[in-house]
């Protein structure tokens, strides 16, 4: 929060407030404190961009002096899982049961509390449909609509997109400018990459381990991503790769019971946590026979069976970009040298 007063930022653009590791923010309350606490001091001098869809961000800057803008999406049929973890449960202002019309991911929806007004507020930026035919979001902007290019067929791009829009209007960029810019963006290869080989799609796909938030909704993705597919778990955290032990409270508050879905063939994990991992996986439901853990990463390639799937994902923690492109690639050289003999 220091740091954002001394730069005085005219616009402030929150996307969501949810849980990350401990090492990292601390707790979702936390980050709030500290963005609250910027908004407070900077107060009519920026504008805050909210996420109408968000119980926790959407109650930022309320008594700041900032102006307020929300961006926010209609219902899209998402029908996502349940999360162990809820970063927020009940009314921050009555301490009821917060309720939702429609829900994204995670605590991200159209939200309420019957007990007393809370609810989301209306989007000045909303997001009326999704085509992932033409891979274009529709947004209606004060009765207007607009259709802008997706990059992604995931929520949390989607959202991504929106609240990119949402800034760049407000700073009066025109629309045909947005989205002919969107047109030419992709995702990062820092966090998707992908060759194919013989009819199958080799990924790689980051995950970012000891993050609650982002390796559930990976989870989910995966087991609602309808491919016949087996999994490679790079997962372990970099900065502790040579010390005997790592935080293991994410793991049990991670959604592995997301990957007890029949399109997930094989899940195949890799390196010093590896037994951890196998014991959350078997608490999770997943049986013992869908399961392969080798201490040493280098093993990995020879459990990978190409057999009756179409896509094998390299999931990585965020600091692994090379050694999962590495990983992937071994996976690929063993296939061609199977398809070979």
């Amino acid at each position: 929060d220091d740091t954002m007063t001394l730069v005085g930022p005219h616009y402030i653009l929150v996307t969501n407030i949810s849980k990350d590791s401990l090492r990292r923010n601390g707790h979702p309350e936390y980050i709030f404190d500290h963005v609250e606490r910027t908004f407070n001091v900077l107060g009519d001098k920026t504008v805050a961009i909210l996420n109408a869809d968000d119980p926790i961000s959407s109650q930022l800057a309320v008594d700041s002096g900032a102006k307020r803008v929300f961006y926010g999406m209609a219902d899209i049929g998402a029908d996502p899982f349940e999360n162990v973890v809820k970063d927020i449960a009940v009314c921050p202002y009555c301490g009821g049961d917060i309720h939702y019309n429609y829900r994204f991911y995670r605590h991200l929806g159209d939200f309420y509390c019957e007990d007393c007004d809370f609810r989301s507020p209306k989007a000045k930026y909303f997001a009326e449909s999704i085509d992932h035919e033409n891979e274009e979001i529709i947004i209606d902007e004060d009765g207007e609509k607009t259709a802008y290019p997706l990059i992604s067929d995931t929520v949390f791009n989607a959202f991504n997109v929106l609240s990119y829009i949402a800034l760049m209007r407000e700073l009066g960029t025109g629309k045909q400018e947005l989205a002919d810019f969107l047109k030419t963006q992709k995702v990062t290869e820092i966090r998707e990459t992908s060759v194919e080989f013989n009819g199958i799609e080799y990924i790689t796909y980051a995950a970012k381990s000891q993050n609650v938030s982002a390796a559930s909704t990976v989870f989910e993705y995966m087991a609602k991503e309808p491919s016949e597919k087996e999994l490679v778990l790079l997962l372990d955290e970099l900065q502790d790769r040579n010390h005997p032990s790592e935080t293991l409270t994410w793991l049990y508050e991670t959604d592995y019971e997301f990957l007890n879905s029949p399109n997930i063939k094989k899940i195949i994990v890799g390196g010093h946590m590896y037994l951890n991992h196998k014991l959350r996986l078997l608490l999770a439901g997943i049986d013992e026979s869908r399961i392969v853990c080798v201490e040493d990463e280098a093993d990995i390639v020879e459990h990978v069976d190409t057999s009756g799937i179409e896509k094998v994902y390299v999931l990585f923690e965020i600091d692994y970009v090379t050694k999962a492109k590495n990983m992937r690639d071994r996976i690929v050289e063993r296939a061609r040298e199977v398809a070979a003999r």
